[in-house]
């Protein structure tokens, strides 16, 4: 495997001696202020003296849940969570994890707090941290491996994860949006540390492992579907770890669990206290969501395909990747919307690809995985296959799931962006010249597209896109907006 180099002042993106983190922090200035930049737009514009604390949708739950939590009470206010309440024992309660609850803890202090919406002050700092650890990710593998001829690509990469893909275009704030950013951003994080491992000298350290495992139980406390990929990432990278050194020694010792025991200990006390929070809810600490009564679901879909099944698998696929479901058939109606219908619940504009919103992350993955394939010695193994199936399970879940909305393609950028960044190693270790024109040309694309789907996105809201649309076509329909 390709070790580190980071003491080699001639990868440096700079050619100087800054530290990674050094460049990160600058390189988000104005990152973050574009982030703003389109958060403060998404106003309605009656209140522009709030700024950041304008109010979003739902955007007081999280408030009203930590006050409740204070007082040893998992419910939340019945008008604060609205529709998307469920009632149990009386009390309404939401599935949404409690971690966005708890960063509102410093702004206690502040006035007026339980009336006060920090969801866009929320949702910026989570788009910051993703776009940091991002940037800190190419970073890590450009200093381990960069070749300093190839840092026109690094500068194309910089300019990509930075200023588009899941920063720019998912930038609507509001109750979903918050705990769907925050858990990208845990999982960013969670990437970034496996590339730091990846191309570290010392590998996995026992440090290493305790952070991903802290990274992956926040992550558990905010959305399960991520965390639930990160769990398993860890799991399967350290159970291949343990297999190897089983294989090497020609049998089991006990020592060879000591390096694993801390990361285990602390899956285990996010999982108990996951458990807590589920059973102070639902009184059953392994159920995420109750039985009761849905105060905006129709449950007839769910009865009878259930909440995943893979029957949805081929509309997903046509949804998230190759948007034909949008187009009109001759009654007027969507493309296979008697499928719809039957099977998923609601499906959401705006219509999207990824091969259109992150052409270069896309075109990097899959050269990634073409070398994980064909190439064993130019990707390690050992930690890409395990780590990947991992994050691919996240994936797995959303192409079956009952709802179709355009927030969830943040579900499968974990596994994209770690594919991508392994591809981008390989292409600036080698001697031969990367796709220069070609990856400036992607990235391009991907940062305009994303620009434009975030206004897709802001124009139309939440909601399916039949009633939505309500009979127009989807050009007519969005070209209303403009007249």
């Amino acid at each position: 495997m390709l070790t580190q180099a980071s003491g080699n002042a001639a990868n440096d993106p700079r050619g100087c001696a800054m530290t990674p983190w050094t460049i990160v922090a600058l390189c988000l200035v104005p990152a973050a202020a574009c982030y703003a930049g389109l958060i403060w737009a998404t106003s309605d514009g009656t209140d522009p003296g709030a700024g950041l604390f304008r109010p979003a949708l739902l955007g007081l739950t999280f408030n009203s849940m930590l006050l409740h939590l204070l007082h040893g009470s998992f419910d939340v206010d019945p008008q604060a969570i609205s529709l998307e309440g469920q009632v149990h024992n009386g009390l309404t309660y939401t599935y949404f994890g409690i971690l966005p609850a708890l960063l509102r803890l410093p702004l206690l202090l502040m006035r007026d707090f339980a009336t006060t919406d920090y969801t866009r002050l929320s949702c910026l700092v989570a788009d910051s941290v993703m776009g940091a650890c991002n940037l800190a990710s190419v970073l890590t593998v450009w200093r381990a491996v960069g070749r300093p001829e190839h840092r026109p690509l690094l500068l194309v990469m910089a300019f990509a994860v930075l200023f588009g893909g899941a920063q720019i275009q998912f930038l609507l704030p509001s109750l979903y949006q918050e705990v769907t950013l925050w858990a990208t951003a845990l999982a960013a994080i969670f990437v970034y540390l496996v590339v730091r491992g990846y191309y570290s000298e010392r590998g996995f350290s026992l440090s290493l492992l305790a952070g991903l495992a802290t990274v992956a139980g926040l992550c558990l406390l905010t959305r399960v579907s991520t965390a639930l990929g990160l769990y398993i990432a860890l799991g399967l990278l350290i159970a291949h770890r343990l297999w190897r050194e089983y294989r090497d020694a020609g049998a089991f010792r006990i020592a060879m669990l000591r390096p694993y025991v801390a990361a285990a200990a602390i899956l285990g006390v996010f999982i108990v206290f996951a458990g807590i929070v589920n059973y102070g809810r639902w009184g059953n600490p392994l159920a995420f969501t109750g039985n009761g009564t849905w105060l905006s679901w129709d449950r007839s879909r769910i009865n009878r395909y259930g909440v995943f099944n893979i029957i949805r698998l081929g509309y997903a696929l046509a949804y998230y990747f190759v948007p034909v479901w949008v187009i009109h058939t001759a009654d007027g109606s969507l493309l296979w919307e008697a499928f719809r219908q039957r099977t998923i619940d609601s499906v959401e504009l705006p219509p999207s690809s990824f091969f259109i919103s992150d052409p270069l992350i896309i075109g990097l993955m899959v050269f990634a995985l073409v070398q994980l394939v064909r190439h064993r010695a130019v990707i390690n193994r050992a930690v890409a296959v395990p780590v990947l199936a991992g994050l691919f399970v996240p994936v797995g879940l959303i192409l079956t799931f009952i709802d179709m909305a355009f927030r969830y393609r943040l579900e499968f950028y974990p596994f994209f962006d770690l594919c991508a960044f392994l591809g981008f190693g390989v292409l600036v270790s080698r001697q031969k010249r990367p796709p220069l024109i070609l990856s400036a040309l992607a990235a391009m694309v991907g940062v305009v597209a994303s620009q434009g789907l975030w206004i897709l996105y802001v124009l139309v809201g939440y909601g399916g896109a039949s009633d939505r649309l309500g009979g127009m076509d989807v050009i007519s329909f969005y070209r209303s907006f403009f007249h």
